[in-house]
């Protein structure tokens, strides 16, 4: 394979510093935790689609780059994609988030390299990545694509730092002064605990580090003490290809927005439990659609910390309930998978048979 007619760059001390601040508050003292300088994009053997996480905390970023790869696999044999056929779908959804995550016409690219270029100051302490990282810059999704080809192994070494690559080339992507801007408040896109926050998960499935998953934009004012102060609170703006649902929904923290909830593709990013999986239509795509809904349809299930070595095939009966006669079960007083509480968030009456599967509690 040809090299891409790309040039690059190494990164800068002003870059490092950046990206390092708006990923962990602090770039001269805060460490980068382990589980995302030690993440790659890397395959189950038993599930060829499924991408595997090594420990907790990237599951937000690992999550979403599964959701755009299911959904490039979903017109083909996404239950057993030939390693050519993935390697295709892999590229294609990555440049697809890291060209919408652009506001300028210019996407970057970022992979590490053995040799530091930014060294240890007051204002920064190497992490071992940050500091080594290597630039190309592509200014149509064409060359994007060829960088991404031609470099993705970088990103695939099962130890490597590839979902810290794939986070930092769309915050550089993005801008970080731009993604500064998305945020309703300044804070770190990687808490205390190592996960990645909400604005992360937006950036990489909208191309916007928005805070909320409400539709649109919400207005608040602030009328104490004599004071015009109006604040924006920036949510999903338009119809989203991937879908978001959430446990904190089920019980009652916020609602998620018809944007995430219904999206243009039948792929969901689900939070549950602090944690970030997969779900999809995988017979139909078009069942995306509520008003083309059958009664009764199958979702697929894939958790990548979850040890799966086969697929979970949930059946969905959307009147489950309804039809039954009785309301579903409530969650405060019976033992009810999660996952089916999520489910309800979409499908209120909604019933889930997890056929010969344990369900997961």
């Amino acid at each position: 394979m040809r090299p891409p007619p790309a040039q690059s760059e190494m990164i800068s001390e002003r870059e490092a510093i950046s990206l390092r601040t708006l990923l962990l508050g602090d770039s001269s003292r805060t460490q980068m935790p382990a589980a995302w300088k030690h993440q790659g994009l890397t395959f189950s053997k038993d599930v060829p689609f499924g991408l595997l996480q090594h420990d907790g905390g990237p599951c937000g970023v690992i999550a979403v780059a599964q959701a755009h790869l299911v959904d490039e696999l979903l017109e083909d044999k996404w239950r057993s994609p030939s390693p050519e056929t993935r390697a295709r779908a892999l590229v294609r959804a990555l440049t697809r988030v890291l060209w919408r995550c652009c506001a300028s016409g210019i996407a970057t690219f970022c992979a590490p390299t053995p040799t530091p270029r930014v060294d240890r100051s007051p204002r920064y302490a190497p992490d071992g990545t940050t500091e080594c990282l290597r630039l190309w810059r592509a200014d149509s999704p064409q060359i994007l694509a060829e960088i991404v080809e031609y470099h993705l192994h970088a990103w695939m070494d099962p130890r490597g730092p590839g979902i810290l690559c794939f986070l930092y080339s769309a915050l550089l992507s993005r801008t970080v002064a731009r993604a500064r801007a998305d945020m309703d408040q300044d804070k770190p896109l990687v808490d205390g605990h190592g996960y990645a926050a909400q604005e992360a998960v937006n950036l990489l499935t909208i191309g916007r580090a928005h805070s909320n998953v409400f539709d649109g934009t919400k207005t608040l004012e602030d009328n104490i003490h004599g004071s015009n102060d109006v604040v924006e609170l920036r949510g999903i703006p338009n119809r989203s290809d991937l879908g978001l649902l959430t446990l904190h929904e089920a019980y009652g923290y916020y609602r998620v927005g018809d944007n995430l909830k219904t999206p243009r593709r039948p792929v969901w990013i689900v939070y549950s439990e602090s944690h970030y999986s997969v779900l999809f239509f995988g017979d139909d795509p078009r069942l995306v659609d509520d008003r083309r809904l059958p009664e009764v349809f199958d979702l697929i299930y894939w958790d990548g910390l979850g040890g799966q070595d086969e697929l979970i095939r949930l059946t969905i009966d959307v009147e489950g309930f309804h039809v039954a006669g009785r309301d579903p079960p409530d969650p405060n007083q019976a033992l009810i998978p999660p996952l089916d509480l999520v489910i309800r968030t979409k499908w209120p009456h909604a019933s889930v048979d997890w056929h010969d599967t344990e369900p997961i509690l």
